[in-house]
């Protein structure tokens, strides 16, 4: 039987940040077009809301930014410590009308790693904790995509 081995979260899913727009971004009319951009209050107990969400011009979103069904949204800035790293993920057949903003990221399980145990991953209290204590002693509650990737993880043989 083979054993896991510890290797880093990248081995299993990257990162990509979300989208950085101007208030005058905001989509107001029903008649232009739009995406909806979802932010860390969206992410609550693991799973993804959307009944609230900002309209942003699809000018400011390319197709890489818009969430895939299997995608992890991550709270990656936050003025409260307690929310940088919170996660969920958006199982949804209009995913890819949703993008997430600035203070976010999404993560894209690799192929070979089964989506499942990536979201399982990330909702685990050992990234809680190295969520924790990459944040420790700063004053900025701020994530990297590559602070995240650089977390160990037990990395499952593969079948």
């Amino acid at each position: 039987m083979s054993k896991f081995r510890i290797g880093s979260l990248k081995n299993i899913a990257t990162g990509k940040r979300g989208v950085s727009y101007k208030p005058q971004d905001i989509v107001h009319s029903e008649n232009q077009s739009f995406k909806c951009l979802l932010n860390a209050g969206n992410i609550q107990s693991g799973t993804t809301t959307t009944d609230s969400f900002t309209k942003i011009s699809e000018k400011c979103v390319s197709e890489g930014q818009l969430i895939s069904p299997n995608e992890i949204l991550v709270c990656m800035s936050n003025g409260s410590k307690r929310l940088v790293g919170k996660s969920s993920r958006l199982r949804s057949a209009n995913s890819k009308r949703f993008c997430v903003g600035a203070f976010c990221s999404t993560f894209c399980p690799t192929e070979s790693a089964d989506a499942d145990f990536v979201y399982h991953i990330f909702q685990s209290d050992l990234f809680k904790k190295q969520v924790s204590d990459a944040i420790e002693g700063s004053a900025i509650n701020n994530l990297k995509n590559v602070t995240i990737e650089e977390f160990q993880i037990p990395i499952p043989p593969l079948l």
